[in-house]
């Protein structure tokens, strides 16, 4: 496993030497191998596998990137070391990616060991378009298989059919999703809706994990941020600083000095990435969870305060279709569904598409 020849790593990961363990953490994290034969064993361990709402959720995709393709394979990791075997293929060489399809507050997951009946080929080049997706929960597919009678479990979110891993599937894109359900720009439901110097998605975004707690793993440490360099960066962000705290029920100078703090510190993340990545494009999407109303005027802030720092446009806005809208019901706690995640990447691939000049490549059926 440490050798990259021939197991291409996607996500942020870390090798634990004690535990002779290859973690991955994030929603569409994991890895892809190549061989020729007709069978490929890989044993796994994560957290929480004996908590259903919690454990973690692995897709084998078969010789294929769609999300939705008959051939792809689903794991619930219900034991505390898993062996999953996929058998019977003819005898060839096959591409095989497993990604999480649960996102890292919930549960985590480990590869221990991978062998196949036949033998191992390097492993492609990766490929020549790069995206980032820095987001909450709508990214990492909360609940997009259930509806408004059913909690959020591991069990009806699907990662790879939310709006992020299906906008990058559309362009033949590289994806790598940093996402955490509840979390903000300065506060969220992680912090109880107060504002935290230290638990906020701009300051983890810097460090390789969120943890099973829900909080940002500082043991493990940092992320060095050019192990992976995008050609586009999607952020969407906001819901949680605005919902966690009451905005709502703010007098008229509280929500001002509320949203005073966000675009500053949301314009700061904005620039900060466009430092990071000088070549991409930024993206900032908002209203998914119907909440444009409240979120537009304050993200057009931050990202017109991003590019007057940087000195040209460089951060664009995206307004997202909401849950619950065009014909397609709820996920559950009023996301999205898989219907909504559809139609939302379906209009932002066209975005990115006319903005970057990368053609779309696969059309989702």
């Amino acid at each position: 496993m440490r050798n990259f020849e021939y197991i291409r790593w996607i996500g942020r990961t870390y090798t634990n030497i004690e535990e002779a363990a290859k973690y991955f953490y994030f929603t569409a994290s994991g890895f892809e191998t190549t061989f020729k034969g007709t069978m490929v064993k890989a044993t796994f361990k994560s957290s929480k596998y004996d908590i259903p709402d919690k454990m973690a959720y692995l897709v084998a995709l078969i010789d294929t990137d769609d999300p939705f393709a008959k051939e792809n394979r689903t794991y619930a990791i219900d034991e505390a070391k898993k062996e999953i075997v996929i058998a019977n293929l003819e005898n060839r060489k096959h591409t095989i990616k497993f990604l999480k399809r649960s996102e890292a507050s919930d549960s985590s997951l480990a590869l221990l060991s991978i062998e196949t009946d036949g033998r191992f080929i390097m492993c492609d080049e990766t490929g020549d378009f790069k995206m980032q997706f820095i987001a909450a929960s709508s990214s990492t597919g909360y609940g997009n298989l259930g509806n408004l009678s059913t909690a959020k479990s591991t069990g009806n979110s699907d990662g790879l059919k939310g709006f992020a891993y299906l906008t990058s599937y559309m362009l033949g894109a590289e994806v790598d999703i940093f996402a955490a359900s509840g979390w903000g720009v300065t506060r969220g439901w992680n912090t109880g809706g107060r504002i935290s110097e230290t638990e906020n998605i701009p300051e983890a975004y810097d460090y390789i994990a969120i943890t099973d707690q829900n909080t940002i793993d500082r043991v493990i440490g940092k992320w060095d941020h050019f192990h992976y360099t995008p050609d586009v960066v999607v952020v969407n962000l906001g819901t949680n600083d605005f919902n966690s705290c009451g905005y709502e029920n703010m007098t008229e100078e509280e929500k001002e000095k509320m949203e005073t703090v966000f675009v500053t510190r949301y314009a700061d993340f904005i620039h900060k990435l466009a430092d990071l990545f000088p070549k991409a494009h930024v993206i900032v999407a908002y209203g998914l969870m119907g909440d444009a109303a409240i979120l537009e005027a304050p993200t057009a802030r931050a990202v017109a305060l991003a590019n007057t720092r940087i000195g040209f446009e460089r951060a664009y806005l995206f307004l997202m279709e909401a849950a619950g809208s065009n014909g397609n019901q709820f996920g559950s706690d009023y996301h999205p569904n898989v219907g909504t995640g559809i139609n939302v990447a379906r209009s932002l691939a066209f975005f990115i598409s006319r903005l970057s000049g990368r053609k779309i490549i696969n059309e989702i059926k």
